[in-house]
């Protein structure tokens, strides 16, 4: 899937999704959660202190 992006035309029409994602056409979207995530080396309860309310049913 990620193959396209060897074609530049392809790779500069990135666009940002109205919910904050990084998008590249009908296929690809990165979450901009987990960018973040991965970016700074957090993990998921320093950035979202309150996922553990959120209990195992979410």
């Amino acid at each position: 899937m990620f193959a396209v992006w060897l074609e530049r035309s392809y790779f500069e029409n990135v666009r940002i999704t109205p919910d904050g994602a990084v998008a590249w056409g009908e296929d690809i979207e990165l979450c901009p959660d987990a960018l973040y995530l991965q970016l700074t080396g957090k993990s998921v309860r320093e950035y979202m202190p309150q996922v553990d309310r959120l209990g195992s049913h979410a």
